[in-house]
């Protein structure tokens, strides 16, 4: 059975969470552009019931105008509060997306500075194996050397 990575393992599990994070960027940067929309359209509501003439109102009417427009600015009030409130949530997805990004490039960094050091320790290995070898060939000749000069 071979072994598994756990480095590999953390990299796959940040990539994931950089995804995750980034569908809830990507759910909350909706969110902020319909509650944008909404308030933009509360707005232009209230432009239009403003654009009324108030010319020769009775005071009834009027009235209902005003409560009209006090629950305007009111409905205008809770869509600024719900865009506020949606560009907050945009802000901390960003930066659970930006730490999730990093956490991973970091992983990478890691697993590619791992794979680097593995390879120079392979080679110091084929080196110091190498030298040893040449040793014992070294050693070997004289010896063979040696002992053809004593037999003659």
């Amino acid at each position: 059975m071979a072994r598994r990575d756990p480095l590999r393992t953390v990299l796959r599990l940040r990539r994931i969470r950089e995804q995750q994070a980034e569908a809830d960027l990507a759910e909350h940067r909706r969110r902020v552009d319909d509650a944008r929309a909404t308030l933009a359209q509360r707005r232009q509501q209230v432009e239009d019931e403003r654009s009324a003439e108030l010319v020769a109102m009775e005071a009834a009417r009027l009235r209902a105008l005003q409560l009209s427009g006090i629950r305007s600015v009111e409905m205008m009030e809770l869509a600024r509060e719900e865009v506020r409130r949606a560009v907050d949530e945009l802000d901390a997805s960003t930066r659970r997306w930006s730490e999730a990004s990093a956490g991973r490039k970091t992983a990478e960094r890691l697993s590619d500075r791992r794979r680097t050091d593995a390879a120079a320790v392979a080679m110091r290995a084929s080196h110091k194996s190498l030298d040893e070898l040449v040793s014992l060939l070294r050693a070997h000749r004289q010896r063979t050397e040696e002992q053809q000069e004593d037999e003659e």
